[in-house]
């Protein structure tokens, strides 16, 4: 008695090396059969073209060789699911085009080499592809531009030959779900998911991302889940994650050494989190985390942090890094009031699910090590630039020093110049025919300022004298000849 009315059928892993031609041709109302893990080698049951309700077939690590001129035509039309994954075709079967009701294919790792616009150009119903482990496909892919069907897209792990997002994905504007992961993915160009408005789902894990436009997720508006771990991130802006309905953000394992309050503040205000997790063994605990002491105390218990102090020395090793405190850090330091337009009221929520946000690790040891390096560089720079500069300062004092000495001895030792023909001073000119301003008794002025020093400098009818000018006044003249 044959099961006439079955459905779904397993055969998975039963060695099936033959054509079970024999019993499946009865099963006419058949929709589902797997027989993966089956060394069907290069033969596809020829029965499997009887069942007309078959809508959903795996063939998945069936040893299928393509070189062995195996065939793909015998397939049914009315299959809607196909996975051939992990199987030597080389290049997409012609026989997959014909499958025009065809709305999911599973090519992963098939060693394919290449990517055949006619076979694609059949495929009009397909919503969801996954041709990841390929690497020798990427330069074929602009041949999935025409599949604007398409909601699912899988391309992760094609190792360094895809280093950047396809520009046939910008295109595809009912895609929900795209995943890219494990790849050498250096950056996402500014616009290149402005089309993607119904995007929910977005997988960049593992790859060489190191900066983001501010712009990246702009129109993404229902994007619920995002993955960015394991990249080359090292600062993310506030106005990155404006998509108020992500649920789910991955930033663990990039190369932070702080995370900048604001923009924590806008993920904790505006996204519809009921709990948010920020963990890491390797904090840098400097005034620039000072704010996770307040964090629990802005936003309420849907916020938990954790991990440990890696630098500075001290603080080694503490575990407790919420409750860890610099006596340098300022008050604006810990506080969320210098925040724009941030709000810490928790918002209304009506889904209940659990978000893990910014877990992960922000530095690793070789990282830290280089900043060491540079600081202590740096430091050293620094000592030596400020060694001449104080040397230089001390220098210019010195002058100065000297300078106002000179000064203040030349006020106080000034020389005279005396009057009268062929009288000389230390080897002086004495001026001739020079005449003084005199007071009514006959006397200059300068007569009574230097009247002891006339006393005892000036003898005889040519004692007349007066200050020199300060043109005149050359060398020390602290002790004045006797004229003759």
């Amino acid at each position: 008695m044959y099961l006439t009315v079955l459905q779904e059928l397993d055969l998975g892993g039963n060695s099936i090396t033959g054509d079970p031609s024999n019993y499946l041709s009865y099963l006419t109302s058949l929709r589902s059969l797997r027989l993966d893990n089956n060394p069907l080698q290069s033969s596809i049951p020829a029965s499997l073209q009887q069942l007309t309700n078959l809508r959903k077939l795996s063939l998945a690590s069936c040893d299928l060789d393509q070189s062995s001129g195996i065939s793909f035509g015998r397939l049914p039309t009315s299959l809607e699911w196909l996975n051939v994954y992990n199987n030597k075709l080389y290049e997409v079967p012609l026989g997959i085009g014909l499958l025009q009701n065809l709305t999911y294919l599973n090519m992963r790792y098939c060693n394919l080499n290449s990517l055949s616009v006619n076979v694609f150009a059949n495929l009009k119903k397909l919503e969801a592809l996954d041709l990841s482990q390929n690497p020798s496909i990427t330069s074929y892919l602009d041949v999935l531009v025409n599949q604007k069907s398409l909601k699912v897209l899988k391309l992760s792990n094609m190792g360094s030959s895809l280093t950047d997002i396809p520009n046939a994905i910008s295109g595809m504007e009912k895609l929900e779900e795209l995943y890219l992961s494990s790849n050498r993915i250096r950056g996402i160009n500014h616009g290149q998911f402005a089309k993607l408005i119904r995007l929910r789902k977005l997988n960049l894990y593992d790859n060489k991302i190191a900066s983001l436009d501010p712009l990246s997720f702009q129109n993404c508006d229902h994007l619920e889940e995002l993955d960015l771990s394991n990249n080359l991130i090292h600062e993310v802006s506030p106005a990155l994650f404006v998509p108020q309905s992500l649920k789910n953000l991955n930033l663990a394992g990039n190369k932070f050494d702080t995370f900048d309050k604001c923009t924590v503040a806008n993920l904790l205000a505006h996204l519809q989190k009921t709990y948010t997790s920020i963990s890491s063994d390797l904090f840098i605990c400097d005034c620039r985390l000072a704010w996770v002491r307040k964090l629990s105390a802005a936003f309420g218990s849907r916020v938990r942090l954790s991990g440990s102090c890696y630098l500075p020395r001290e603080l080694y090793g503490q575990y407790d890094v919420s409750s860890y405190s610099l006596s340098d850090c300022s008050s604006e330091d810990e506080s969320f009031e210098s925040c724009n337009n941030i709000s810490t009221t928790p918002p209304n929520t009506t889904t209940e699910h659990t978000s893990e946000v910014l877990n992960g690790s922000f530095v690793n040891s070789a990282q830290l090590s280089g900043l060491k390096k540079d600081l202590q560089s740096l430091q050293a720079a620094t000592n030596a630039a400020v060694s001449v500069a104080v040397v230089a300062l001390l220098a210019l004092l010195a002058t100065i020093a000297v300078l106002l000495t000179c000064f203040f001895r030349q006020r106080n030792q000034r020389p005279l110049k005396w009057r009268g023909q062929g009288h000389v001073n230390q080897g002086l000119q004495l001026s001739e025919g020079v005449q003084s301003e005199r007071s009514p008794e006959g006397k200059s002025s300068e007569d009574t300022v230097y009247q002891n020093t006339t006393e005892t400098a000036s003898r005889g009818p040519s004692a007349d004298y007066e200050p020199l000018s300060n043109t005149d006044r050359v060398g020390n003249n602290k002790e004045a000849n006797t004229p003759p």
